[in-house]
């Protein structure tokens, strides 16, 4: 249940971080005060490259819309149904998630952070602790489906 509630937060996360292609005119209106579009400008405030519609990290963003969004969700269901493919669909999506909030973490670095607000709750809090989780949580899924796999394989090696 846990991981269900991880995939489904990660889905809308990711989401979220795809405002910039899904709703660019409303993203850029102040008047406009959905919800979801505000927290979207307060998370500018930490990461000025989402609404620089920085490359690197609107191409993440778009990968991930196309890629983690429908993975997560796909996810969900292989867990649910308990599919037999579950553990090799986690693979696939854990392993992006991994990768790109590395790439994340470290385009931002290459530039000395200047984007990232140097605010402390900010900069550790949101940055590196909340980003962080796309590291940690995907990290502990992919060593679970490795261990199945890996004990999957290894049975049906010692059947031959």
């Amino acid at each position: 249940m846990l991981t269900e509630i991880w995939l489904f937060a990660s889905a809308l996360a990711h989401l979220h971080g795809s405002l910039p292609f899904l709703a660019a005119s409303a993203l850029n209106d102040p008047a406009n005060q959905n919800p979801i579009l505000v927290a979207y400008r307060e998370w500018c405030l930490t990461d000025r490259r989402y609404c620089a519609k920085d490359p690197c990290v609107m191409t993440f963003q778009l990968l991930t819309a196309i890629y983690g969004v429908p993975g997560c969700l796909l996810l969900i269901y292989a867990l649910r149904a308990k599919a037999w493919w579950r553990h090799m669909l986690q693979v696939l999506v854990c392993v992006p998630q991994m990768y790109g909030t590395l790439i994340y973490f470290v385009s931002a670095g290459m530039k000395g952070f200047e984007s990232i607000s140097p605010e402390p709750s900010q900069f550790w809090g949101l940055f590196f602790g909340l980003n962080g989780l796309w590291v940690l949580i995907p990290a502990l899924l992919l060593l679970q489906s490795l261990g199945v796999i890996g004990r999957a394989l290894r049975q049906q090696h010692h059947n031959k």
